[in-house]
């Protein structure tokens, strides 16, 4: 079925592509792989090669290369299809011609269950990509291979699927007989050869072949000889009396009387409108049935096909782990432990400068402030006409209005907050998809030259030391963002001017004040990290000092089209200025792709010898769309988590972008939820990555352990904080695709998988004793704002007295238990997906 799909074998060396798919309709091609179809929930009416099949759940059939078909699903469906490269099977039954007959809907075989349990294992491998899945599926393939050439290969004819052999008695002898025309089929064979092959008279042969097989004996040897004439017509452009010639009809006058007879109509006739149809198709149903793709209940999948899994197989592939769930045994020495500074907590971005002007984001920051106390906030535009009023006094000289500039710093250090400030004529953007961006004005009407902006820097930054005093104002952070020279955000690898620009915004502050901090650029790993060394030597060469590197982290591969993969740096960037072959964004497989990112840009600021004292990762989140349901989500929460704890103090800030929804309202934010990065939502409900980082600021500043889905932490003596967190990335097949939208119900199906994780700590060398132990859960069902607002029918015109319901329940749960020790105490929990736990242990004196 290629005609139906985008390629999305991801460069691997497996030659098969595997899907899960709701199909509508497929129209007349010719298959150009070997292809198992297995259904797993509803109907589909399939026809091959003439033939009509009516598949039901739990049928498999397989589509030899070279067979003409057509899908028609009926109602509700879900289809497990898996392409083998045909070079591939041919190579491995080492015949050029196998042609297999594989269908349950119309005999029973017990090696069915074979190829059902083989797929459904190869699906497993195939979506989890676990280390070594390509020797694991592999091995799968000549699995299948052998139950196919052992098991299906001798009845292969297509014109025979719907007959039935009336005794078993003489299945033997009906096979040797089909049989001798598989392999003599296309030369001038007669019933007196067959007969003198089994030795027996043309008599018998024909009386018992038409008994046992309902047709006579020429009615199917014309129908064998048509379907591999049928076959060759389409895949090859050999003449038609060639075509008729090598399938064993006598001369074209036959093979065209036949070949009417079955289709209506002239091979060559029948050869154009079958190949007119295929083009057509291939144009017209490939976006069709590609959208329904993301469609698919990939749980759901999951549960049809550990059914078909025996029990030894499901304890050695694990097909099972997502219901039945994982356990993981921690052992903590609590006296065993290291200081943590908790540097995550530096930075939390505002957004725009003007929106922190706002009373009701100023609202919300209070609140998470008041809760979580970070150090520093971050904006954008501080010189944008919403923010600085410009004008001239009569005597023409330019006077400067910082009064809205010192509104915003003033509410910030009145909720205990220092400016973070990223300098530059920095456009407003929402990414609404990877593909879908809005840019809205630049942030000043008025253009401002370069000596112009180091006038208003240098103004500024005086006129900031009288308001708040140079102690302050030393502390401050401010960034030099390098805008992308191609379409916003791509780098060209031409770093001159910005490290320019950068040295005079360096020296301007610092002249000033020499204990503020100045960096930059800004950088992207997940579109400009081939650029990173070069723009390290360019640094290095300059002997530019950077006080710290900023960067952005949102977990994205770069796709870019193979034509712009092959050609040069030059050609590359001429395609991109045009509009040509302009890269992509796909999100990332690599769940630890923060850590992994960070790590190496680590080692290549160390390999380049450019001395750079501190790395402030100034951007981060799950997606850059700001119209993401993952944002409102409980997987947003484990997110955080998980990606907080990954890093923890291995830089010197992690901040989240961004505080508030109401930075990213547009003419759809009229709902309650808009998918938006927000902490708290434009109605001032707390989501769950706002309860994520509650409970992270709740640790303690001692770390006794931490893995993967857990910390423990020592607040003072006898009391013990532990965060567990069960994180489930997207799965294999939503990595595949731009971020497309999916229905609000069908949400939580775009992850891994659905298993638990169950995490059983034991607190060794602890003081015996009574302990107290309150345990925060958060999870769909306790502190989901998503969640709820799903039972509440997901209403868009939801009125005041709502809204405080929902701030009411949207909170995570909270329990209190009690638990003696002696040397030891045991803790267990037991988390859904997308859940976080937080519990809080202290020893209880008598």
């Amino acid at each position: 079925m290629s005609n139906t799909r985008k390629n999305t074998n991801d460069n691997t060396n497996i030659p098969i592509r595997v899907y899960l798919n709701k199909i509508k309709v497929i129209s007349s091609s010719v298959q150009k792989y070997v292809e198992f179809l297995f259904i797993l929930k509803g109907e589909l009416g399939v026809v091959i090669n003439n033939q009509r099949y009516r598949l039901v759940e739990s049928d498999v059939v397989l589509i030899n290369s070279g067979d003409v078909y057509e899908i028609h699903g009926e109602g509700e469906n879900l289809i497990l299809s898996m392409q083998i490269e045909n070079d591939f099977f041919t190579s491995l039954v080492r015949r050029e011609q196998s042609l297999f007959l594989c269908n349950s809907s119309i005999n029973e075989n017990e090696h069915y269950d074979d190829i059902r349990s083989i797929l459904a294992k190869i699906m497993y491998e195939y979506s989890n990509r676990n280390t070594g899945y390509e020797f694991k599926i592999m091995s799968l393939l000549y699995d299948i291979t052998y139950t196919l050439n052992t098991n299906f290969l001798i009845t292969e004819d297509y014109s025979i699927q719907n007959l039935e052999v009336k005794s078993s008695k003489y299945a033997q002898r009906i096979n040797n007989i089909v049989a001798y025309i598989k392999q003599n089929y296309n030369q001038q064979i007669s019933l007196q050869d067959v007969a003198d092959s089994q030795y027996l008279t043309p008599e018998y042969l024909s009386k018992f072949f038409k008994v046992n097989m309902g047709m006579t004996f020429s009615k199917y040897l014309n129908e064998f000889r048509l379907t591999q004439a049928v076959k060759e017509l389409l895949r090859t452009d050999d003449s038609i009396t060639k075509v008729a010639m090598n399938n064993g009809f006598p001369n074209l006058v036959a093979f065209n009387k036949i070949f009417k007879e079955v289709y209506d109509t002239t091979p060559a006739e029948y050869r154009n409108e079958v190949r007119k149809k295929t083009s057509k198709s291939n144009k017209i149903h490939n976006e069709k049935v590609e959208s329904e793709i993301m469609k698919v209940d990939y749980n759901q999948a999951f549960e049809k096909l550990t059914k078909y899994v025996s029990n030894e197989d499901k304890s050695d592939n694990k097909l099972l782990e997502h219901s039945l769930g994982i356990n993981v045994d921690v052992e903590a020495n609590v006296e065993t432990v290291k200081p943590i500074i908790h540097s995550w907590r530096n930075l939390i971005n505002l957004g725009y400068a003007q929106d922190g002007l706002r009373s009701d984001l100023q609202q919300h920051l209070t609140n998470i402030q008041d809760k979580i106390k970070f150090k520093y906030a971050r904006f954008q535009g501080i010189f944008s006409d919403e923010m600085f009023n410009f004008g001239e006094e009569n005597d023409n000289e330019e006077y400067y209005n910082f009064t809205k500039i010192d509104k915003l710093i003033d509410f910030l250090y009145s909720i205990n907050l220092k400016p973070f400030i990223e300098l530059g004529n920095k456009a407003k953007v929402l990414n609404l998809a990877t593909d879908k961006v809005m840019y809205f004005k630049d942030s000043s009407k008025r253009h401002k030259g370069f000596k112009e902006s180091l006038v208003l820097l240098e103004k500024f930054i005086v006129h900031a030391i009288n308001r708040y005093g140079i102690n302050e104002v030393s502390q401050w952070y401010f960034e030099i963002w390098k805008e992308g020279d191609i379409e916003y955000v791509f780098w060209n690898g031409d770093f001159e001017k910005y490290l320019k620009n950068f040295q005079s915004y360096y020296n301007i502050i610092k002249r000033i004040v020499p204990g503020a901090k100045v960096g930059g650029p800004g950088f992207n790993p997940e579109v400009n990290m081939k650029w990173f060394d070069e723009f390290l030597n360019q640094v290095k060469k300059t002997g530019i000092q950077l006080d710290f590197l900023s960067i952005s982290i949102y977990p994205y591969e770069l796709i870019e089209d193979s034509k712009t993969e092959q050609a040069s740096d030059k050609d590359r960037n001429k395609a991109y200025k045009k509009g040509e072959y302009l890269p992509h964004l796909l999100p990332s497989k690599d769940k630890n792709y923060s850590k992994v990112r960070l790590d190496k840009i680590r080692k290549m600021i160390k390999t380049s010898g450019t001395s750079i004292p501190e790395i402030h990762v100034t951007e981060y989140n799950s997606s850059i769309s700001h119209r993401h349901p993952a944002n409102d989500t409980t997987f947003k929460a484990t997110f955080i988590t998980k990606n907080i704890l990954d890093n923890l103090d291995e830089i010197d800030s992690f901040g989240y972008w961004f505080c508030s929804d109401i930075s990213g309202e547009l003419k759809d934010s009229k709902n309650l939820l808009y998918g938006d990065m927000g902490l708290i939502s434009a109605n001032g409900i707390n989501k769950p990555g706002f309860y994520a980082y509650e409970m992270l600021s709740k640790l303690g500043n001692d770390l006794i352990q931490k893995g993967d889905g857990y910390i423990i932490t020592k607040k003072s003596s006898y009391n013990y904080e532990i965060i567990t967190y069960n994180y489930k990335h997207f799965d294999y097949f939503y990595c595949l695709k731009e971020e497309t939208p999916v229905s609000l119900e069908q949400y939580y199906n775009i992850y891994e998988n659905q298993q638990y994780l169950n995490i059983n700590i034991a607190l060794k060398g602890i003081k015996s004793g009574r302990y107290r132990i309150k345990k925060y859960t958060l999870n769909r069902e306790h502190g989901s704002i998503f969640d709820e607002w799903l039972n509440m029918n997901a209403i868009y015109n939801i009125k005041r007295d709502e809204i405080d319901y929902l701030k009411q329940i949207c909170i995570p749960k909270q329990t209190v238990f009690y638990s003696e020790s002696i040397d030891e105490l045991k803790l267990e929990s037991c988390l859904s997906p997308h859940e976080v736990n937080l519990y809080e242990i202290t020893f209880e004196y008598s």
